[in-house]
């Protein structure tokens, strides 16, 4: 069982196998640790909601969402999680990655954005979105086409017209805000 720490590939093994369950403490362990990257939570996504058991293990797994820059894949378990506050989880990770200078990887950062703008109805998210729409990379389609995705479902914003936006943002940026009854980011007059 120590070795799922030391050789955090052998976890494909343990899900595949059905062990989950018999490596419980370990897997928080590899999930805890500050030096994994997102391969973990991939493979453990689907899983982890059986793990939870305790009140104390849902702590543990939300601290591990709001403080692991990698944790992004876990929203999919916490989701299925009942009686948790998503609303207040996703936008704690979202304060806490975006109050930090050097990120570890920008797309992290979107993945926690996309979050708290679908779960947390975060202005300071969408604002980040949307700029990472106007500073897109044409040959990186992925980071820009995602937040066009998720905006376009939460607003009416022009996040299709990618030549005006900019001109759009400055002018409206201070007036966004979020409108609970029509379930949408609005701007205020």
């Amino acid at each position: 069982k120590s070795s799922l720490i030391q050789y955090p590939n052998l976890l494909d093994t343990v899900v595949k196998k059905g062990w989950s369950r018999e490596f419980k403490k370990e897997i928080f362990k590899l999930l805890e640790s500050p030096n994994n990257n997102s391969s973990p939570f991939h493979t453990l996504h689907m899983v982890v909601p059986s793990l939870v058991e305790t009140p104390e293990d849902i702590q543990k797994l939300i601290d591990i969402y709001i403080s692991n820059p990698a944790a992004n894949p876990l929203i999919q378990s916490l989701l299925v999680i009942p009686k948790i506050n998503i609303h207040d989880i996703v936008n704690k990770a979202w304060e806490k990655c975006n109050a930090e200078a050097r990120y570890p990887q920008r797309y992290w950062k979107q993945e926690k954005a996309i979050a708290a703008v679908r779960y947390g109805n975060n202005v300071s998210a969408a604002k980040y979105l949307l700029q990472q729409i106007i500073a897109s990379d044409p040959n990186n389609l992925y980071e820009s086409q995602t937040a066009i995705t998720v905006l376009a479902g939460k607003s009416d914003f022009p996040v299709f017209d990618k030549n005006n936006l900019e001109k759009w943002y400055r002018k409206n940026a201070d007036k966004i805000s979020y409108d609970e009854k029509n379930g949408k980011f609005i701007i205020s007059r």
